[in-house]
């Protein structure tokens, strides 16, 4: 309670009041509470209001799971937390909504039954690509979901969208559940078999990804035409996995066989997933859809910094790939290093196989994404006066020569930094500055 109030009186965590809400529709329940959809104000923005009975022992929880959003809100294949809604004080307890993204297409489960005819290999692939790198994500936090399954995968434009990593996983654990048995395709037969012992962790979320990825190549529900009771527990248990469904890549077939392993450890970890996936999506279209709203890279065919900022001062994206043919040259001018300053209608900044020792990003108002880590070289990076900048896929602990890191004035990717402990660690080796 007093992290919150202190998070909220900070501006870490921004706050809402519940009544500035207007409630749509309910969306969803569970033995937590409930999530309904509403617009704010008199605006024509949706969110996701997740309300919960109030107690002491459940706003421990939502304390938690807001700690664990914050961790990993950068992620665009994640549901993105906006903030926290007071709601009336009830018997001297002070209840809260949490403030989330809105997915229009409903769950994974729901958006199948509706859509799958409509869907190629391509967007099959996509799908399992941007869940698996999801997980992966929440892994490197060391953040293990334990309840993965088709109705915590939200759809968003055509997105996955992972959820209930935090909250759902104590509540719902609790033996007295009666939706329990609703999710037993999707649990690790080791802890089907010993649920008192066996605790969950990394390679049960890889099997629940498995299932998953079958999931998404068929378009039905595991195990459509059994009961979900004990008796099937015990076949899954003994080594029962569903059919391959015809016309199944063999390779996509293959990896998600590896994921359903009996054993954990043969199953894979969740990068080795995500860069089999990504290796499937061979074709250039479909390997562009990797990022958002990417041109293809170009080369550069500058040797200096007056003629960088000549060619790229008015574009909303940077997106280019060296010329390693003149890139001597290039570095022997700039002596390793970039300035990128005051180029106001900048969204993104993509710069792949570079040998840069030094970058530095100033002023640019509504640069938003940087992508940088294939700059294996780069030992020292300052930005600075960028607001909307938010931090990419882990890519700073990719950063591995990284000496000096200067961040000023970039609230919302300092927020982010504060956070996000894997970086917070991997930074504890760097010289920081953060204003």
């Amino acid at each position: 309670m007093e992290w919150l109030e202190k998070s909220i009186a900070e501006e870490f965590i921004t706050s809402y009041e519940y009544s500035e809400f207007k409630i749509l529709q309910k969306i969803g329940k569970g033995s937590f509470g409930s999530v309904r959809s509403a617009s704010w104000k008199n605006t024509d923005q949706v969110f996701a209001l997740k309300c919960f009975n109030g107690d002491k022992t459940t706003l421990k929880e939502i304390v938690n799971e807001i700690k664990l959003h914050k961790r990993v809100d950068f992620h665009e294949n994640i549901l993105r937390f906006h903030g926290i809604a007071k709601v009336k004080k009830t018997n001297t307890i002070q209840k809260y909504a949490l403030v989330l993204e809105f997915a229009d297409s409903g769950t994974l489960r729901t958006y199948l039954s509706d859509h799958f005819n409509e869907l190629k290999w391509d967007d099959k692939y996509r799908f399992a690509f941007q869940l698996a790198s999801a997980m992966a994500c929440i892994h490197e936090c060391d953040i293990i979901h334990r309840d993965l399954h088709a109705d915590n995968v939200f759809v968003h434009q055509k997105k996955i969208k992972l959820a209930d990593f935090g909250l759902s996983r104590k509540i719902a654990a609790s033996s007295n559940n009666p939706n329990m048995f609703g999710l037993i395709p999707y649990i690790d037969p080791k802890r089907l078999k010993d649920q008192q012992n066996y605790k969950l962790n990394k390679k049960s979320d890889v099997y629940s990804v498995g299932v998953l990825m079958w999931q998404i190549s068929s378009g039905y529900q595991p195990y459509r035409n059994d009961s979900y009771d004990v008796s099937l527990a015990i076949s899954i248990i003994n080594g029962r996995r569903e059919e391959i469904i015809d016309g199944t890549p063999a390779e996509y077939s293959e990896l998600y066989k590896e994921c359903w392993k009996d054993k954990p450890r043969e199953r894979p970890n969740m990068q080795d997933i995500v860069s089999t996936l990504k290796a499937l999506i061979s074709s250039e279209k479909n390997s562009m859809n990797l990022q958002p709203k990417m041109s293809k890279p170009r080369s550069i065919n500058f040797m200096s910094q007056k003629e960088f900022n000549a060619q790229y001062l008015n574009e909303k994206e940077i997106n280019i790939v060296s010329n390693k043919s003149i890139f001597g040259f290039f570095k022997s001018q700039l002596e390793g290093s970039l300035k990128i300053e005051g180029f106001k209608n900048l969204e993104i900044i993509s710069l792949k196989d570079f040998k840069l020792t030094g970058l530095e990003i100033n002023g640019c108002s509504q640069l938003n994404k940087v992508y940088l880590s294939e700059l294996t070289k780069l030992t020292s990076l300052t930005v600075s006066d960028c607001p909307k900048l938010t931090t990419d896929d882990c890519s700073l602990i990719k950063l591995t020569s990284l000496q000096s890191l200067k961040i000023i004035n970039c609230q919302l990717l300092l927020q982010q930094l504060t956070e996000y402990l894997k970086i917070s660690r991997f930074l504890s080796n760097i010289d920081c500055k953060f204003c």
